[in-house]
């Protein structure tokens, strides 16, 4: 029996959530990100390992007015009575500055209404415009890179595990938090995914470790975690065909929810390694999974039931999305977290919209 890992992402953890929840009417079905990630921590026994995948909280500054609070003081305080080893990756929303506007914004993600976030919420201040100072909530402050760090985040970093190496790879923040951006190619041939966004991706050197590592490595699984997929699609179908150009990199794919910067070569590195490796993906808040064929040099779509037949082959990819505790979606609505021991599997904690 191998060591159990518990993967979870896209927790969104905001103190505000925890304010929203005690202004709700009890009976609300609400879904408070805070809530569930406490619920898992209780869960993780001695010698298990949680690994939470980015977005680990929603925004850097606690406070909608102010700059006194942050947020990463109440997520280590909430993760503190863990039982088991802890290991974080960063996700887009980890760069983010401020609290967002909820008149803007909305909370549907959060299974609230508008309706009801105008009945309940408006008293907790988190409605009020804000003028110029509303585009740090979009922007990203350069300062966060290294306030990441000072959390003890890096942008690379690798670990041995029993019988397998795990590699953690930071794809960064949003890709259009620049204004400089809008005015290149990768804007034009990316604008349309705006409502889904890209990450920024990858840099050169991690790149370069990623070679490194996988040339060093003799373990028999190596698994990595990256917050924002290569590539994304809920279709089931061939996504496309390897080795991938530079132009038909910057056409994107058909529902965005993708990292931008050297996801070609990533892709490539990948495709050429003897490893057996498993690519483990968040962000999208849809668990997808997908299968690059080394052979016939095509990535299709995939499930878990051929991943896990898959699993001790290494002439396959396996790439397996994660499960969000902090966020849905109209094509899913369930939150839970992703089992990875002699199998991989998926665990439901919460699911909206069910009669």
């Amino acid at each position: 029996m191998q060591k159990e890992i518990i993967v979870i992402s896209d927790i969104h953890f905001a103190k505000i959530w925890d304010k929203i929840g005690n202004s709700l009417p009890k009976n609300y079905p609400y879904l408070n990100p805070n809530a569930l990630l406490r619920e898992i921590v209780n869960k993780i026994k001695k010698g298990q390992t949680l690994v939470i995948n980015g977005d680990l909280v929603d925004y850097f500054f606690a406070d909608y007015t102010s700059n006194k609070q942050i947020n990463w003081n109440y997520f280590f305080a909430t993760l503190s009575p863990c039982k088991g080893k802890v290991f974080l990756n960063t996700g887009n929303h980890d760069y983010r500055e401020i609290p967002y506007n909820f008149s803007i914004y909305g909370l549907k993600h959060v299974n609230i209404t508008d309706e009801a976030r105008k009945k309940y919420l408006v008293k907790l201040g988190f409605d009020q415009f804000r003028y110029l100072k509303e585009l740090p909530s979009i922007f990203v402050n350069k300062k966060n890179k290294k306030r990441l760090k000072d959390q003890g985040l890096e942008e690379a970093y690798s670990i041995q595990f029993p019988g397998k190496d795990l590699l953690f790879l930071s794809t960064g923040p949003d890709y259009f938090h620049r204004l400089s951006r809008i005015f290149t190619k990768t804007f034009l041939s990316t604008f349309r995914y705006l409502g889904r966004p890209c990450s920024e991706g990858l840099t050169k050197k991690q790149i370069i470790y990623l070679e490194r590592f996988l040339a060093k490595s003799k373990s028999k699984e190596i698994i990595i975690f990256i917050h924002t997929p290569p590539f994304f699609s809920v279709e089931k179908e061939r996504i496309y065909s390897l080795p991938r150009s530079k132009k038909e990199d910057l056409k994107g794919d058909k529902e965005g929810n993708f990292f931008i910067e050297n996801r070609n070569e990533f892709i490539n590195v990948l495709a050429k390694s003897n490893n057996n490796i498993i690519v483990i993906t968040s962000h999208t808040h849809i668990p997808c999974q997908n299968i690059l064929d080394k052979k016939n040099k095509i990535i299709r779509s995939s499930s878990i039931k051929e991943i896990n037949k898959l699993r001790k082959s290494s002439e396959f990819v396996k790439f397996v999305g994660t499960l969000p505790i902090g966020a849905i979606e109209p094509k899913n609505k369930k939150m839970g977290y992703l089992v990875i021991n002699d199998k991989i599997k998926y665990k439901i904690m919460k699911e909206f919209g069910r009669n």
